[in-house]
């Protein structure tokens, strides 16, 4: 069973995120965290194959975020959710490890 983790701190988004996977993928368990505090508690104890991360949280960026996970889940996907687009920083992205992009505006919900 793929396990996801959702890092996002608007509740509703997430929620709504997380209805939209859900009614895609039934068999997947979604863990959700609203910081990078939480998020890593949930990484070191059920690590998942792929972690939805929103570029802006309180405290640490997404970006920071996602290169602390990959020096110790090298194997995790990441992927980045944003209101601005970062697929035109092609560097950035390999920079931070991140594997994909998606705007916040494409996701239909």
């Amino acid at each position: 069973m793929s396990r996801i983790l959702l890092v996002e701190n608007h509740l509703i988004l997430r929620q709504a995120f997380k209805g939209v996977l859900l009614h895609c993928f039934p068999g997947i368990i979604i863990d959700e965290a609203g910081d990078g505090e939480e998020a890593f508690k949930i990484i070191y104890t059920n690590p998942p194959e792929i972690i939805f991360l929103d570029i802006k949280l309180p405290g640490e960026t997404g970006l920071a975020l996602s290169k602390i996970i990959k020096k110790s889940h090298p194997h995790v996907t990441i992927i980045i959710l944003s209101n601005y687009d970062l697929s035109v920083f092609p560097d950035v992205l390999s920079e931070y490890g991140i594997d994909y992009f998606i705007l916040k505006s494409e996701i239909d919900m």
